[in-house]
């Protein structure tokens, strides 16, 4: 089988492409490499040494070309039999600050996706990482307040935001990824276009290259061990549910193994109410393994920032048997040992 995945060499992935070769099949990433700071080479340097004979054999291709060049699309997704959608615009503070780039890529650069697997891969599985974002602030939501967290305050959000809560995208971001998240699911029921939608929430692990404003995780976990200043962004009170790329990889692959029930389908994706955590949890969680005080300061809060945020990924249980399998202590202290290395 061939895979095809857009935004390959990022986080999410260079660890799908490496499950994918390592199952035997053959992968063709996309990937324009613009990242800032330039560091995803390493991850598709890694690959490349890793599966070497496959690069001989041209079972493991990497294209650079952007999602926003349709015809590079067009070219490079013929007669793919599954294709990744991951290549995106990924912080919100960036789309603030442009826009028309973001809109590009997120929204335009996905239609592109899109448009061309219906045009030459016709019967392919089409996967598409959409966001938590698409639900924006949840405006009118209870909330409940003690010293490091916030908390859902109504018993009907006790297992999380489920797929059928309102949309209410906030920032050019969350309304870029909505509208891709829209056209895959009515792609389906137009065209019969087999597609996937994850609305994805914290992702956390291996491989990831992290920003101050994307991949919180691995971004404070490094910025503690090094002893670098780190500034939050609000009360630190903020609570994600995170999930471990293991897990994510495992649940991108059992949704395209269950392709007869899960097209045209969109799925909630994270760690749930038992990996939840806050700002403030994880500093004092990486203190406690490490011994190295976190130096931080507090600044305004971000446009766009969640106060919480929770998957309810019953339905992902539901559908095609997937619940996450790493805890948060236990992916944290993975975390910590990745960024420790030397």
């Amino acid at each position: 089988m061939l895979f095809v995945v857009t935004g390959g060499a990022g986080f999410v992935g260079s660890n799908l492409a490496e499950r994918i070769l390592s199952e035997g099949h053959s992968v063709r990433i996309i990937d324009d490499l613009s990242r800032p700071g330039g560091k995803v080479i390493e991850n598709l340097d890694y690959l490349r040494k890793k599966f070497s004979a496959k690069v001989k054999s041209k079972e493991f291709e990497f294209v650079q070309k952007s999602v926003t060049d349709f015809d590079a699309m067009k070219k490079n997704l013929k007669d793919a039999d599954v294709v990744y959608h991951l290549a995106a615009q990924t912080a919100v503070t960036t789309s603030i600050t442009n826009p028309t780039h973001d809109f590009q890529t997120n929204a335009a650069g996905s239609f592109n996706v899109l448009e061309a697997a219906r045009q030459v891969a016709d019967n392919a599985v089409l996967f598409y990482t959409s966001t938590n974002k698409v639900y924006g602030n949840m405006p009118g939501m209870k909330l409940d307040e003690n010293k490091t967290r916030y908390g859902f305050a109504e018993n009907k959000y006790k297992s999380g935001i489920a797929e059928d809560f309102p949309l209410d995208p906030e920032s050019p971001y969350g309304c870029s990824k909505y509208v891709a998240d829209s056209y895959f699911l009515d792609y389906h029921r137009t065209y019969g276009t087999k597609t996937i939608v994850f609305r994805c929430s914290c992702m956390y692990g291996e491989m990831q290259k992290s920003l101050e404003d994307q991949g919180w995780i691995s971004w404070l976990v490094g910025r503690i061990i090094s002893g670098k200043k780190i500034t939050i962004y609000g009360d630190g009170k903020q609570v994600r549910d995170i999930l471990h790329i293991k897990d994510v990889v495992d649940a991108v692959m059992k949704a395209t193994e269950k392709i007869n029930i899960t097209k045209g389908q969109v799925f909630n994706m994270g760690g749930g109410i038992k990996n939840s955590i806050s700002l403030l949890e994880l500093m004092d969680f990486v203190q406690s393994e490490t011994g190295k005080k976190p130096i931080y300061e507090f600044a305004d809060w971000r446009l766009a920032d969640q106060k919480i945020y929770i998957s309810d990924t019953s339905k992902a249980k539901k559908v095609f048997g997937w619940e996450p399998k790493v805890t948060k202590e236990e992916g944290i202290r993975r975390q910590i040992a990745w960024e420790s290395r030397v």
